[in-house]
């Protein structure tokens, strides 16, 4: 479809403004509307009908959708609204996300702070798979943040595949700085440990406020990088073993479990749930659960 950036569109009871852009992919763009009956602020996904395959594609994301909608950490789906040459797929406007947040930060999130958050995540995740949906791109950008409620809410299905349990995925997906070392290999993978991979990183970069892998780097080095780590310590960082040590011993678990190369060694997401770092607080998680809660920062220091 053309694309005037100036234009304003009505559809549906929307009013489509195509000149403010939330984000743009590949295949897509996300810009803001506004709900005319009750003035409330919407994200419409634009999607261009480009192929069938693409066609094709933009349905499937569609159908996950729905299948997810309702729940607190998903995005919500309020419409869909379909074109001779494109999708309008409206939904939740929720104005953050974790990229954007850990921006403001001045470093990692305490292991509490990360906790709160990561918990969410692995909420989500397992109502996902319940679902029978991999998401298959879980990366702080597709993780907005309600800084009021102080809550997740997953996005980005446009990957996301259903699955059967007995059944294995192929090709490359995701992004290289979060992607399985499996997926970066091109092997068949189930989808479940991909995504709790995936989570490994966020839950990383949470803490550190950096990449257990730099995504620049090609996807061979990286792949490299991973096969020869024959110790749980080696990460590809040089001094990821050093700063590993700054964490508690759950977390350190946790996230060797979830980072490491070996997928039957991975953890599901229902052992995730299970971990001692998301069901035991800490003494010091114990100390503060009578104080006020720590609010993230929200808007950038000057």
């Amino acid at each position: 479809m053309n694309w005037d950036p100036s234009a304003v569109v009505v559809k549906n009871g929307y009013k489509i403004l195509l000149g403010r852009l939330i984000g743009e992919g590949t295949y897509a763009k996300v810009v803001e509307g506004i709900h005319i009956a009750s003035m409330q602020r919407v994200a419409v996904k634009v999607c261009a009908k480009i192929s069938e395959k693409r066609e094709a594609s933009i349905r499937r994301e569609i159908e996950v959708m729905k299948r997810l909608n309702g729940h607190p950490n998903v995005v919500r789906l309020y419409d869909v609204i379909e074109e001779e040459k494109a999708f309008f797929i409206i939904m939740e406007f929720v104005e953050d996300n974790l990229l954007l947040m850990m921006d403001r930060q001045a470093s990692g999130l305490s292991e509490m702070q990360a906790k709160k958050i990561f918990t969410q995540l692995v909420d989500v995740m397992s109502f996902l798979h319940t679902k029978q949906v991999v998401h298959l791109d879980v990366k702080l950008e597709n993780i907005l943040w309600d800084p009021r409620n102080q809550r997740i809410c997953l996005c980005d299905f446009g990957m996301s595949q259903f699955f059967e349990e007995d059944k294995t995925l192929k090709g490359i997906c995701g992004s290289f700085g979060y992607v399985a070392p499996e997926v970066l290999l091109n092997k068949s993978y189930n989808g479940i440990t991909t995504d709790t991979y995936s989570m490994g990183v966020v839950l990383y970069t949470l803490v550190f406020k950096c990449f257990p892998f730099d995504d620049r780097t090609p996807a061979d080095r990286i792949c490299a990088q991973l096969q020869e780590a024959n110790n749980p310590d080696a990460y590809g960082r040089a001094s990821l073993d050093l700063s590993m040590r700054q964490l508690t011993p759950e977390l350190q678990d946790l996230l060797h479990q979830l980072l490491t190369k070996d997928v039957s060694k991975r953890l599901t997401i229902r052992q995730v749930r299970k971990h001692p770092w998301l069901r035991k607080p800490s003494l010091l998680e114990r100390l503060f659960s009578m104080r006020r809660p720590y609010v993230l920062n929200q808007r950038p220091s000057f």
